[in-house]
């Protein structure tokens, strides 16, 4: 039977952009949207080796540096979609795209409505404001500053469309450790939250994976 995807809905409070604003300053709330600029300088380090070799990766903050990536893009989030709608309202990323010759899904923008495709997440019904733009929106502007930079694909952060999308997600989520935080979001460690999604993934072809276990947002 057919199982239907989680839906994610996230509402604003100011209590959520308390949390956001010292992060992200120049994001505010209009009219049930976010709004702003995105600021960041971040890099991406390696957190955990195996052999010597680099595992995982992950985005952490810098100030200087060849390998520093800083930069800004205007957005908006809009809340009145489930899961919300995320742009990139300078158009930096499709004349990027066109530029170089790419098709814009290349560059992980929907060209139907011109939107960002933040990727594949494990689906959390209690996703917080903060939570999406600190582990969703921030990610992806840091990816394509990196792309945008170095005209190369990032260590980590996005994944190919389609099916073949969904097997990388998989083979990530099976790498995770107990101790590690949860990929959802909650804030909790991996064995105190949906580390039970690891034996529905290795009992299941992944080219089959359960829509409850993860959502595209987009």
């Amino acid at each position: 039977m057919p199982q239907s995807r989680i839906r994610i809905v996230i509402e604003y409070s100011p209590e959520e952009m308390q949390i956001i604003n010292p992060r992200f300053p120049n994001l505010y709330f209009d009219d049930g949207k976010i709004k702003g600029e995105i600021d960041f300088k971040a890099r991406y380090v390696v957190s955990r080796k195996k052999k010597g070799r680099a595992e995982k990766w992950m985005i952490a903050d810098c100030e200087d540096g060849e390998d520093c990536i800083v930069d800004v893009y205007d957005i908006e989030i809009h809340l009145d979609t489930s899961p919300p709608r995320v742009f990139e309202t300078d158009n930096r990323i499709s004349n990027l795209a066109s530029d170089l010759q790419l098709d814009p899904m290349d560059l992980h923008l929907f060209p139907s409505h011109g939107n960002c495709c933040l990727g594949l997440f494990l689906a959390n019904p209690n996703e917080t404001l903060s939570s999406f733009v600190f582990h969703k929106v921030y990610p992806y502007f840091v990816w394509q500053a990196y792309f945008e930079k170095f005209r190369k694909i990032p260590p980590c952060g996005e994944y190919s469309h389609g099916m073949k999308g969904h097997r990388e997600f998989a083979k990530e989520l099976m790498s995770v450790s107990r101790n590690e935080p949860c990929p959802c979001g909650s804030g909790k460690k991996f064995k105190l939250c949906c580390i039970e999604i690891l034996r529905v993934l290795k009992n299941t072809a992944t080219d089959h994976i359960p829509n409850r276990i993860t959502n595209e947002f987009g």
